[in-house]
């Protein structure tokens, strides 16, 4: 039981900061971020392509987030057949809940203009996720550890700025792939790895390590330093990496990663 939570937390911690960085992109164009509908041909079914747009993928994440945290705390039925959260800190803000029907308007039914959060969303939901790591503080700090390493994976690539955005210094490569982060994040990782999937933990370890590695490069921090387009590169290859910590996350098979001169050492390897 408890290993199955510790696995949901870690998704919940995951997706909460995927969502985040998805809306807090510094290029993201509201307006334009669900297509609107026209006249071309119907598209293919998106469960058989999984090429999801911007507003599509943002969409599915939020789906998600919701039904991760209804599979950690389902709701209770009361005495008279209502159902509640057994806690108003898990349950969204409001200000959450009319962004998602609203999405759902422009995304399910095609109706109406893919709406700008409010004022208020931002910080809702930066106060929404602490009510959550309090509660799966409260049951189990293994719960905790697992959230707040899932969402601190998932912010080495969503709160990414590149250099050219003038970025604060927690949104730096610098400070995203520093050492001291980099190891606390090992440590969590060494704290619950006996309950995630075979191999996971390893593999999440070792990768942690190597990304550690490059940032410690000089070559690569003085190339950095003065080819300002060449950070984008970079960002372009950690993303590789990224969406590999992606699929040990959502227990997604590891083939679709693999290359062909990958499957050319697999098959030297197996002769």
């Amino acid at each position: 039981m408890l290993k199955k939570r510790i696995q949901l937390a870690f998704r919940l911690g995951w997706i909460l900061a995927e969502v985040y960085g998805r809306l807090t992109q510094p290029n993201i164009r509201w307006k334009n971020l669900f297509p609107p509908p026209s006249g071309k041909p119907v598209t293919r079914l998106a469960l058989s392509t999984r090429q999801h747009s911007n507003g599509e993928s943002l969409w599915i994440s939020m789906q998600m987030l919701v039904y991760l945290t209804l599979q950690l705390y389902p709701l209770t039925e009361t005495t008279d057949g209502e159902q509640k959260w057994f806690s108003n800190a898990i349950q969204p803000p409001e200000s959450i809940r009319k962004f998602i029907d609203c999405s759902e308007q422009v995304m399910i039914v095609k109706q109406g203009n893919f709406c700008k959060p409010e004022e208020s969303f931002f910080s809702d939901f930066n106060h929404w996720s602490r009510e959550i790591l309090a509660v799966l503080n409260a049951e189990n700090s293994l719960l905790a550890e697992a959230a707040t390493l899932g969402s601190g994976l998932a912010d080495t690539y969503w709160q990414w700025r590149l250099s050219k955005y003038n970025p604060k210094k927690q949104h730096t490569w610098e400070k995203l792939l520093n050492q001291y982060r980099l190891r606390v994040m090992i440590i969590r990782v060494e704290q619950i790895e006996r309950y995630l999937p075979r191999y996971v933990g390893s593999l999440l370890c070792h990768s942690l390590q190597e990304v550690g590695k490059a940032s410690k490069d000089e070559k690569l921090i003085q190339r950095i330093q003065q080819e300002p387009e060449f950070e984008n590169n970079f960002k372009k290859d950690f993303k590789k990496q990224f969406k590999i910590w992606e699929s040990l996350m959502l227990n997604r098979p590891l083939l679709y990663h693999l290359n062909q001169s990958d499957w050319r050492i697999i098959n030297l390897s197996a002769i």
